[in-house]
């Protein structure tokens, strides 16, 4: 039984300090992108409308000026991970004046994320799930066979429920959203000795070295492609469509 290691809280955590700690991100996106983007209908009243992952937006023909819009609001920002991209569409369909609930209207934007994503049900896969009685030659009784079972159904629940735990971010979410903090400051263009003259993190032999490899960490528990120590995001606005 093969479960997403990916955290969900993470990421909504992660969006959660963009907003906050980088509100660039989330301006240049409704400045820059929001003009291109046109919410597609399912139905020919318009009371439906498909909500398209990066993936299906690159993909479609008739998307490519918002996919381009999107390409170069997230090469402004190092943004290159599929999830951002989908968080970007999910925002954009969500706070466009088309859909947006009319109470809505003057208050400020923020992140969505999360409308596509399924929650994982339990589906244990027992190995040599099969028993026969021993008088036909079968090397295993039902004791043993029975064990068996149990043990490897117990491992999997276990497995299970520290999969959930992890996804969901369950009794650590103050923790996943210092984390990350710290990873927004750093793909901003702070430099990790910036970032430690800001926190306490206690008694450290290298400082710098642990606070890295915590953000390290939290970028791969959500997918997140760190930009390397000599990028830095562009400064200037992102440029409009020739």
């Amino acid at each position: 039984m093969a479960l997403q290691s990916i955290s969900l809280e993470g990421r909504r955590a992660y969006l959660t300090a963009l907003e906050k700690h980088w509100p660039e991100v989330l301006g240049a996106l409704r400045r820059d992108v929001l003009p291109h983007f046109e919410p597609i209908p399912v139905l020919s009243n318009g009371t439906a409308f498909v909500l398209e992952s990066w993936q299906e937006c690159q993909a479609a023909v008739n998307r490519s000026e918002l996919a381009m819009a999107l390409k170069l609001w997230g090469d402004a920002f190092l943004i290159s991970d599929d999830w951002i991209f989908d968080a970007a569409l999910e925002t954009l369909a969500t706070n466009c004046p088309q859909l947006r609930r009319p109470q809505m209207r003057d208050e400020a934007w923020r992140w969505f994320f999360g409308s596509r994503e399924s929650h994982p049900g339990f589906d244990p896969q027992l190995n040599k799930a099969y028993w026969f009685p021993p008088r036909g030659g079968w090397p295993e009784s039902w004791k043993e066979f029975k064990h068996r079972m149990e043990r490897q159904f117990r491992t999997q629940l276990l497995q299970y429920k520290h999969a959930v735990e992890t996804r969901l971010g369950v009794d650590r979410e103050k923790q996943i959203l210092k984390l990350a903090v710290l990873a927004v400051r750093w793909q901003k263009g702070e430099s990790i000795s910036q970032i430690v003259q800001t926190i306490h993190i206690g008694q450290q032999a290298d400082p710098e070295q642990a606070t890295y490899r915590a953000i390290q960490r939290f970028s791969k528990s959500i997918g997140l492609k760190l930009r390397k120590r000599n990028q830095r995001p562009a400064r200037s606005t992102v440029q409009p469509l020739p």
